[in-house]
């Protein structure tokens, strides 16, 4: 017999969380990147854990297989769509990118074309002169592709500036993609993180049941 001991509180509740999130029946791209992103994520728990579980040669198959739909969902601007055929999207691409990046610092082969096409077509998103936007989501939808190249080592730091200046415009959602953004330079941004955190904190509602 083996037993897993652990000295933080919830892990194995995490554990079995993101297994019953993997389980979810989905359909389009993001949902069934949703459905396999609590896979990369057990896995390296799990890798950091040294347990090798039956769900371990599982991993590679099932991201092998959403790697290949990301492809084949790419539109010409390198953006990734919800159907294959349809036009691309801003916060879908930089969702494809956080999981491509997730799957290559697991070790997974990538592609690195549709990885190179998609962070490409993020930058772009940054610019000035790209318009392609939801109205009301502008800012938001630059966050979310500043957080993804951010996470695979591909940020610029200029436009991480604007959009901190921006933040007041930004949801809390937002502004938490943005703090985890600045993170990935800590060293850099450490008075702006503190502010981002103080922020965040102050939009917290407690609330007695």
């Amino acid at each position: 017999q083996s037993f897993v001991l652990t000295s933080q509180s919830g892990v194995l509740e995490l554990a079995s969380g993101l297994e019953y999130l993997s389980e979810y029946p989905h359909g389009c791209l993001e949902q069934r990147m949703s459905q396999v992103a609590p896979d990369l994520v057990l896995g390296k728990m799990l890798k950091s854990l040294e347990l090798e579980t039956r769900f371990t040669p599982m991993l590679n198959s099932n991201v092998k297989k959403l790697l290949e739909e990301l492809s084949q969902n790419q539109d010409d601007g390198g953006f990734f769509a919800y159907w294959h055929g349809s036009t691309g999207d801003v916060a879908l691409t930089a969702q494809g990118v956080e999981f491509i990046t997730a799957a290559k610092k697991l070790g997974l082969p990538v592609d690195d074309k549709v990885r190179t096409r998609a962070i490409d077509a993020l930058r772009k998103v940054l610019r000035s002169d790209f318009n392609n936007y939801y109205a009301q989501y502008r800012w938001n939808q630059q966050v979310a592709a500043i957080r993804a190249l951010a996470r695979a080592n591909s940020l610029d730091e200029h436009y991480l500036i604007d959009l901190y200046q921006r933040r007041r415009e930004l949801d809390s959602t937002s502004r938490a993609d943005l703090a985890v953004a600045m993170g990935e330079r800590s060293n850099v941004f450490a008075s702006n993180l503190a502010a981002l955190k103080g922020e965040l904190w102050d939009a917290v509602v407690f609330k007695l049941a």
